[in-house]
């Protein structure tokens, strides 16, 4: 049942996520600069945010299972995204890092690009106006949330 002033509820929530994940994925490879899929961006952002996880704490970040961060991991390292490394205290448990030219690139250009044309190819039914109010809004709930999400969500992409 969604919420009856805002009429947001789980499903719509989901939705809202799905769309803003194809808006970043978009904006953040304009020009198909980093291989990676939606699926893959999700473990990528999880990676930028806790560097050094082991594909079980990335799997609690993610919500995905293990056989499938197991499987988006090995892929990533094959494309040169992320480094996979066996953990010194326990050499049966594997910890992912984002390759230095992945850090660089996700956090300082592709993570740095604007938003605005991305929108526009996922929500071409917007006029200038309500994309541009929608930016805003967006830009408000972050700002509203990142502070509640620690340093991390000004350093690493959400």
């Amino acid at each position: 049942m969604s919420h009856p002033e805002t009429g947001l509820d789980v499903v719509a929530l989901s939705r809202l996520a799905r769309i803003l994940r194809e808006v970043a994925l978009d904006a953040s490879q304009a020009g198909h600069d980093l291989p990676v899929t939606g699926g893959e961006l999700a473990l990528v952002e999880a990676v930028a945010r806790q560097p050094g996880s082991t594909i079980r704490e990335l799997c609690a970040t993610t919500g995905l299972a293990q056989s499938w961060v197991s499987t988006l991991a090995r892929q990533l390292a094959d494309k040169g995204v992320v480094q996979l490394e066996a953990d010194p205290a326990d050499r049966r448990r594997t910890l992912v890092r984002l390759t230095p030219e992945t850090a660089r690139r996700a956090l300082h250009e592709e993570g740095r690009r604007p938003i605005g044309d991305a929108l526009t190819r996922a929500l071409p039914h917007l006029d200038a106006g309500d994309a541009a109010e929608l930016e805003r809004l967006l830009a408000r709930a972050h700002a509203l949330v990142a502070p509640a999400r620690g340093r991390d969500a000004e350093a690493a992409p959400e």
